[in-house]
């Protein structure tokens, strides 16, 4: 019994050591048996292969395949992207018009032919999230798409550009005033609570007004039809002129799933204060980080805030210092500020060790 009790271990050595060699021999043998299979296919096999995995808008390998939902159809989705921001409602393929926003999915089976019988580096994931919010302002009839998007960088830089408040608000005195988007912006960048820094002109009955006024204009009947600069508007209105924080977050909810920073950083800031919202660090932190990585200075700006005093989140003066830098960059003037005063307070403890 004694030898035996000393027998064991080493068999279940042996079978470890088995199984494993028997895993690393099983990858090899698919890996040969996958490219063997793609040497010996037939020409016919090959032909309706390539055709399979050929985009009929690009006439392209497809790199990231999706299928239309509502034609079934399957693309390459870059290409299925550009030709729906120029078509918004019809399939590329059977010029089949469809009502409302079109969907699309990954197409899984089609993604393992190409992975099988190119490579897996022949998958390329495209990044959607710009196209998302083209697509979104087009299919909601926005009526001056680049006018919007020239507004959110000039109060949030977004990557695109230098803050500047001034410039927002010069803006919208000298654009169209009969489009309730626009006049929304006016109402945000009037609020005196909205903007609390910079020479900015605001007035608290101004802005009622303004407000007032693109609800006249169809705000709200925008919103509900999906254009995204008008959902963050309505949350804007509903969080700081009738402080109804829980519509305030359902509607910049429904913004941000269309990807738009302002609504994310704004429910980063529900979350973080428990405003309409049960209070959420982690989910704060994530929408916040969503939002800085789309380029909005002002959760950049928080980020740096939230790092810089450990604020929910462990103490970390570089990733404080990395954020704070981001958006000082794009012209937000508190990061500049506290991109000064962190590193004064790095310095004055640095001396303070040395003594």
């Amino acid at each position: 019994m004694a030898a035996l009790n000393g027998v064991f271990p080493m068999l279940v050595e042996v079978d470890e050591v088995l199984f494993s060699l028997m895993v690393i021999l099983g990858i090899m043998f698919i890996f040969l048996l996958q490219r063997s299979f793609r040497k010996t296919l037939p020409p016919r096999m090959s032909n309706e292969i390539e055709k399979m995995l050929t985009c009929p808008i690009s006439h392209e390998p497809m790199r990231d395949p999706v299928t239309l939902v509502e034609s079934g159809q399957t693309y390459d989705k870059e290409s299925l992207c550009q030709a729906l921001l120029h078509f918004p409602t019809l399939c590329p393929l059977t010029g089949q018009s469809f009502p409302g926003k079109l969907q699309y999915i990954d197409c899984l089976p089609t993604r393992q032919i190409l992975t099988l019988f190119v490579g897996n580096e022949a998958y390329q994931k495209y990044d959607d999230s710009c196209f998302r919010r083209r697509y979104s302002a087009v299919t909601s009839n926005s009526k001056d798409y680049d006018t919007y998007e020239e507004l959110e960088a000039l109060l949030f830089g977004m990557n695109r550009r230098q803050i500047d408040l001034v410039s927002a608000q010069e803006m919208v005195t000298n654009t169209n005033q009969d489009d309730a988007v626009v006049v929304g912006f006016k109402a945000v960048l009037l609020y005196p609570a909205t903007f609390c820094y910079g020479e900015l002109h605001t007035d608290k009955d101004e802005a009622l007004r303004a407000w007032k006024r693109a609800d006249e204009l169809g705000l709200s009947a925008d919103a509900d039809a999906g254009n995204i600069w008008a959902l963050w508007l309505r949350g804007m209105q509903e969080a700081f002129k009738e402080e109804a924080f829980e519509r305030a977050a359902q509607s910049f909810a429904m913004s941000a799933a269309e990807d738009h920073a302002g609504s994310r950083c704004s429910l980063g800031f529900l979350y973080l204060r428990g405003h309409g919202v049960p209070q959420d660090f982690e989910m704060a932190v994530k929408y916040y980080k969503e939002a800085a990585e789309q380029g909005n200075a002002l959760a950049q700006q928080h980020l740096g805030d939230l790092y810089r005093v450990g604020d929910h989140v462990p103490q970390d003066y570089e990733k404080a210092l990395e954020y704070f830098r981001l958006a000082a960059s794009q012209g937000n003037v508190p990061a500049q500020l506290a991109l000064a005063r962190t590193f004064l307070g790095m310095a004055c403890r640095t001396l303070m060790k040395r003594q």
